[in-house]
């Protein structure tokens, strides 16, 4: 089964970092790119792409994380899409605001490979286990 992913990040050297990653942890996945949340969020309803799961940046132009979480947990469609947001040090109040926002999980360090490939492996495994026949 493929899976799908949506990375939505306007920084091209982490897009190029995460994809690098993605095809080494799970060369299957089709990825997505948008470069800020409403470009995702656009990306989904008027193309009918329903990821597996989504990685957003928390800090972005037109609609950052917070807002398009907002945006996709009212969206019956897309609200049990999880979502795993990056933030490098964010203040613990946002870390309060992603979570009641209905992140899945907040990756709270600079991008890099190594980090970028053990956060694909918890989360490719979850869905794994989650899609495996019972």
């Amino acid at each position: 089964m493929m899976l799908t992913c949506l990375f939505i990040n306007n920084d091209l050297e982490e897009q190029a970092l995460f994809m690098k990653a993605l095809k080494d942890v799970s060369p299957h996945t089709l990825c997505f790119i948008a470069i800020d949340g409403l470009g995702g969020f656009s990306m989904m309803m008027d193309k009918d792409i329903i990821p597996d799961y989504i990685f957003i940046e928390l800090d972005m132009p037109e609609m950052g994380g917070v807002e398009f979480l907002k945006q996709i947990k009212g969206n019956d469609l897309l609200k049990d899409i999880p979502v795993i947001v990056h933030a490098v040090s964010p203040l613990p109040h946002k870390v309060i605001e992603i979570k009641e926002a209905g992140a899945e999980a907040i990756y709270m360090q600079r991008y890099n490979y190594r980090g970028i490939c053990n956060m694909l492996n918890v989360y490719m495994n979850m869905i794994f286990v989650n899609l495996s026949p019972n």
